[in-house]
């Protein structure tokens, strides 16, 4: 779907779940993302109602995983808001990979897609805590 030097961005897949559901229940990860049930249904659930996601689309809402070449090292989550048309963007980088850019990678390269593409002419791509956090970072266009 999307490929970078060391990451490429595809569908969740169900093969995804343990590690997912790792993550989403290790405190690193967990003090920072909103998820409430962290079970591993609600993980499969959560997997197979965005496995079909048509990439980067218009969809309000997407997500996906973010692989290496040992396999699922994050997901992203991709969300479009029609009224405003802004791209809100999300990652999760497991423990055992964080602190080796792949966030920033992964990042970059969907933002240079969105932007190179022209997807949805979106106006902002932003933070998802730009409510609470108060550090929305827009890029106009």
């Amino acid at each position: 779907m999307l490929k970078t030097p060391r990451l490429c961005l595809r569908n969740l897949q169900e093969r995804d779940i343990p590690a997912i559901h790792a993550w989403r229940n290790d405190p690193q990860c967990f003090r920072y993302q909103r998820w409430e049930d962290t079970s591993p249904e609600t993980v499969g659930d959560y997997v197979r109602s965005f496995a079909n996601s048509k990439f980067l689309s218009m969809e309000e809402e997407q997500h996906y995983a973010v692989c290496g070449e040992q396999g699922i090292v994050g997901d992203l989550s991709y969300f479009y808001t029609k009224e405003d048309n802004c791209v809100t963007l999300g990652i999760t980088i497991a423990p055992a990979w964080q602190r080796r850019g792949y966030a920033l990678e992964i990042l970059a390269a969907v933002i240079a897609y969105i932007v190179r593409a022209k997807k949805q002419g979106a106006k902002c791509i932003g933070c998802p805590y730009s409510d609470s956090c108060g550090k929305k970072e827009c890029k106009k266009e």
